[in-house]
């Protein structure tokens, strides 16, 4: 059963060819994801590939602190039909069509063991498992459990392990031990990584073969879903948004335009703060439009942009949703970015 029939062979107003019609043909997958997800970030790169003469640039996403669009290409001059399919796809890319079913539960048992390592920074260990990633039908299996930040990782813990505080002087700031460490680049968080692994082996707090990690995607959205498959960790209801993150229309849009401090809001079902919202968190991978599936995946072996995962306080909740992505340079820094350490085995 669907809602569609099928048209075949074209008509009068096509031409040949028409390059528009093959770009739609060949982004309708990525489309519908945008439109069932109402989230659209997971494959907003692939607007770029919509290059047609006679273009201009229009502005679909922007960072207050980084200030760095991400474009789609536009025709101008366009006969008005035409011009509208363009407008057609821009709006469900950016806005979504249609409400994401409610989608069914998986009942995974809830980690029980919370550990503090010796600068106080509490992990929650998360068990081996399986899950579908994303918003399509792509299943990870992870056969190892990890530890996760029960929180960001924040200022007071950046500056106890490198000694900086990066964020100092930078726009949209609110300095406080407690608040997120931001102005954060992927090699920054990275360097942090090795500095606290080196610090726990000093403790005696690590076992043979664990260091601290930026958590791999397939490692952060498992542990964000917690054992749902819902567009949050809470369900599908935008309503109750604000009682678990700190997002455009609590923080941006209420005075407040800077990331907030940790663990104020209701945790996700496995006992981990902010995992929607607040910051954008680093993960390890590099970005690819695809997410990556199979058993203990680590995405591409190369590319020019890291993941970001999460949201923050400037995004609207559909992209702070379990499966909102983005990607962006791993030199790139801004208030609305961080990150939450995670304790593994070498997952390679």
């Amino acid at each position: 059963m669907g809602s569609f029939r099928v048209n075949r062979g074209g008509s009068w107003f096509l031409p040949v060819g028409d390059p528009l019609i093959l770009y739609w043909a060949s982004v309708w997958p990525a489309v519908s994801r945008f439109r069932n997800s109402r989230a659209g970030m997971e494959d907003v790169h692939e607007c770029r590939s919509l290059t047609l003469p006679q273009r201009r640039p229009i502005a679909l996403f922007r960072s207050p602190a980084w200030r760095l669009p991400t474009l789609a290409q536009a025709r101008t001059g366009e006969s008005g039909m035409r011009a509208a399919v363009v407008g057609m796809v821009l709006l469900c890319l950016v806005s979504g069509c249609t409400k994401n079913p409610k989608a069914p539960k998986i009942i995974i048992d809830p980690p029980s063991q919370t550990v503090t390592n010796s600068i106080g920074m509490e992990l929650i260990e998360i068990p081996a498992g399986n899950f579908t990633i994303g918003y399509g039908k792509v299943v990870v299996t992870l056969t190892k459990p990890f530890g996760l930040g029960k929180t960001d990782v924040t200022q007071g813990q950046w500056e106890q392990v490198m000694g900086t505080d990066p964020w100092e002087g930078g726009e949209d700031v609110q300095a406080d031990k407690d608040c997120p460490a931001t102005y954060v680049s992927w090699d920054d968080a990275r360097e942090f990584c090795d500095k606290l692994t080196d610090l726990e082996r000093k403790a005696g707090t690590l076992k043979a073969g664990e260091a601290y990690r930026l958590p791999t995607e397939a490692q952060w959205e498992y542990a964000c879903r917690a054992g749902t498959a819902t567009t949050y960790s809470f369900g599908n209801d935008e309503s109750t948004f604000g009682e678990y993150a700190w997002f455009n229309g609590n923080a941006f849009h209420a005075g407040e335009p800077y990331a907030h401090k940790v663990g104020l809001k209701k945790p996700n079902p496995w006992g981990l703060y902010d995992m929607h919202g607040n910051v954008w968190k680093w993960c390890s991978d590099w970005y690819d439009a695809k997410v990556s599936g199979g058993t203990d995946p680590v995405g591409p072996e190369e590319g020019s942009l890291r993941v970001l995962r999460g949201g923050s306080w400037w995004s609207r909740p559909v992209n702070c949703g379990s499966a909102s992505r983005n990607g962006i340079g791993p030199s790139d820094r801004g208030s609305d970015m961080g990150f939450r350490v995670a304790r593994s085995q070498s997952v390679k």
